[in-house]
């Protein structure tokens, strides 16, 4: 004895189900469903897009809606422009007034001119910071 089945539904019929491989994906504002968010950390950026996995907590997002690349360390800061510093190479590195980021500073004693640059390691505690923003040779 055969069975006969009519009036099936046609597969076009059935309303597909989107999948999410995480409890994390979001939908962007474009109306979107973003892919599997590769980490949690991951966040959608101004322009309705997911920035890629995140390689880092500590990670920001930039002002152009950038994710930017893994910082290396966490006092590394995020300067005027929207860009991410260097890794920083000691705590005591500081931000210049140019939106940049200075080299390694051989020592906490020395100072930032007026010109937003980082003068030299002073040789001296007693060297001073002169009036055109350059610092002055080891006093005697």
């Amino acid at each position: 004895m055969t069975t006969q089945f009519q009036n099936l539904p046609s597969v076009n019929q059935f309303t597909p189900t989107l999948r999410t491989s995480e409890g994390s994906t979001t939908q962007t504002g474009g109306g979107q469903i973003a892919p599997k968010l590769q980490s949690r950390s991951a966040t959608q950026t101004g322009g309705g897009q997911i920035a890629p996995k995140l390689q880092s907590r500590s990670t920001t997002q930039t002002g152009g809606g950038q994710i930017a690349p893994k910082l290396q360390s966490r006092p590394t800061t995020q300067t005027g422009g929207g860009q991410i510093a260097p890794k920083l190479q000691s705590r005591s590195t500081t931000q210049t007034g140019g939106g940049q980021i200075a080299p390694k500073l051989q020592s906490r004693s020395i100072t930032q001119t007026g010109g937003g640059q980082i003068a030299p390691k002073l040789q001296s505690r007693s060297t001073t910071d002169t009036g055109g923003g350059q610092i002055a040779p080891k006093l005697r």
